[in-house]
């Protein structure tokens, strides 16, 4: 038999080691905000969370552990919270939650018009380009092509691609017409999120502006007439809804910054967008109008118009991935 000694110092060492595993991986979340962050990683459960459909993290009365030094390489703790500050979980939630629906067979276009796609000058295009339901001969200025099969067109200003139109062989036509429904759902479900981060940020004038991760929204025009930064892992996703048009001044360029792409930074644009001379700009712009690309300028991502495209001496090269995601 164990002596009362012997006995006592055993469920005093158990006590001890239950207090020392509780401490060092739970954290308590009261309030909505995580005071304690060197802790265990819980990512997936705080990915589930988010789903909640108006971004708030639901804690239902348990204790959650999570590690901010994973959550950072993800992109989704702020400067604060890696300090060890209070930061908001809704704020973690909204940003892990920014990744929109997908581009699908849209996706695999430099260009995808329902009007046409017209160039003057040297413009050079890496990607496909495609129209429809409109013909062929509104794509113009590009020296086509026809392919012996009739199935696509090629042309000397266009580089890693063919050009696609509505009156071409089978299956080309219901191919164009899946790629423009799902353009049209991608610009839907853009324009569909809710709950943004942002809201009206400069009242449309962005110039200078370094953009993080997340959702944007403004009821107006965007401008910005020299440069705008968007800064976040190569996973972040920003998606920016503009009511009204997008103008990009004369020798504007966009940057990147701390590994963002391109590919990732999804432009829904209720009205018009115009790229000023020789300006430089990346993302994918869904329009519901036209796009127009003014002598000399640039875009590294994808123009996907639902009515025309418009080239002067432009150079895209398509960054657009048909499996990207972009909102809960």
């Amino acid at each position: 038999m164990q002596s009362f000694k012997a006995i006592t110092l055993t469920l005093t060492s158990l006590l001890f080691a239950a207090i020392i595993a509780v401490s060092s991986t739970q954290a308590t979340i009261k309030g909505g905000s995580i005071k304690n962050h060197n802790i265990k990683e819980d990512h997936r459960h705080l990915r589930k969370e988010c789903k909640d459909k108006n971004g708030k993290f639901k804690v239902k009365g348990k204790r959650r552990k999570i590690s901010c030094k994973k959550l950072a390489k993800k992109g989704l703790c702020n400067k604060k919270y890696k300090k060890g500050k209070k930061t908001k979980i809704s704020d973690i939630c909204r940003k892990s939650c920014n990744k929109p629906k997908q581009l699908l067979t849209a996706g695999n276009f430099a260009i995808l018009t329902k009007a046409g796609v017209t160039t003057t000058g040297l413009t050079q295009v890496t990607g496909d380009i495609g129209t429809s339901p409109i013909a062929g001969t509104f794509l113009t200025g590009f020296d086509i092509v026809l392919d012996s099969s009739t199935q696509f067109a090629r042309s000397t200003y266009v580089n890693d691609g063919e050009l696609y139109a509505a009156d071409y062989t089978l299956p080309t036509p219901s191919m164009l017409t899946v790629a423009v429904h799902h353009m049209e759902t991608a610009y839907n479900n853009a324009a569909g999120l809710s709950n943004p981060d942002f809201t009206e940020l400069g009242a449309g004038l962005i110039n200078g502006l370094t953009l993080e991760q997340g959702l944007y929204k403004w009821g107006t025009d965007v401008y910005f007439p020299d440069s705008l930064t968007f800064d976040g892992p190569a996973d972040a996703v920003w998606i920016l809804q503009v009511a009204g048009d997008v103008i990009v001044g004369t020798g504007a360029t966009i940057i990147l910054s701390n590994g963002a792409k391109a590919e990732n930074i999804y432009w829904q644009v209720g009205g018009k967008t115009t790229f000023g001379t020789d300006s430089h700009v990346e993302g994918i712009f869904l329009c519901k109008t036209a796009i127009v690309f003014q002598n000399g300028s640039s875009l590294n991502g994808a123009a996907l118009a639902q009515t025309e495209v418009t080239l002067d001496a432009a150079t895209i090269v398509k960054k657009s991935v048909r499996d990207n995601s972009f909102g809960c």
